[in-house]
């Protein structure tokens, strides 16, 4: 755990490592921070340009240097704690949306499970239905302060995630599989589940 928002810093820890450790995806968790808040929403902050041209999802899966390193979170152990300024305060299920539909190996915070399972559970569902892994490409289509809309691309097909308030509609072919207040997951299958 190297405890810090600097992609480049977090990319050092695991390097020193020798590439042994996968890391938290701590930039990604302060992206998330400052993409949702309590009362408040910029999505774009969901956003980072890999190579300064492509957009991806933020933190240390924005590059495919370092997503199969990163393990994904909204809180952790120490992020959780009563009182830490760096607790997310924004819209959970949305958040562990963004989660399920990104490359990198999403962690669920107990606390958070207890309190959302059906929901989290429906997106875990989703994310192995489409076999998304750790390295997954994925296409960032909007991007804006209400909306975020990704399609990222499993061994067994392709998972879309919407983010945000803003309107959206899938291609045909896409099922279903998530949704809530300001989130929805939609997978297409290339074989059954």
């Amino acid at each position: 755990e190297y405890f810090d928002g600097s992609y480049d810093l977090v990319k050092g820890w695991i390097i020193g490592t020798g590439h042994t450790s996968t890391a938290f995806d701590f930039p990604q968790k302060f992206a998330l921070n400052s993409a949702m808040w309590n009362g408040g929403m910029n999505l774009a902050n969901l956003v980072w340009m890999m190579n300064g041209t492509t957009p991806q999802p933020a933190g240390l899966i924005h590059h495919t240097d370092t997503r199969r390193y990163a393990v994904t979170f909204v809180d952790n152990h120490d992020t959780y704690v009563t009182g830490n300024i760096n607790k997310f305060t924004g819209n959970v299920r949305a958040a562990y949306a963004f989660l399920m539909g990104s490359p990198g190996v999403p962690c669920v915070l107990l606390a958070h499970w207890n309190l959302h399972k059906t929901d989290i559970f429906n997106m875990i569902a989703a994310r192995k239905a489409v076999k998304l892994h750790s390295e997954s490409v994925v296409t960032v289509s909007s991007y804006t302060s209400n909306l975020y809309v990704s399609t990222a691309t499993g061994l067994n097909g392709s998972l879309i995630v919407k983010v945000g308030s803003g309107s959206y509609t899938p291609p045909s072919g896409y099922t279903l599989a998530a949704s809530g207040p300001d989130y929805a997951l939609w997978i297409h299958t290339n074989a059954p589940v």
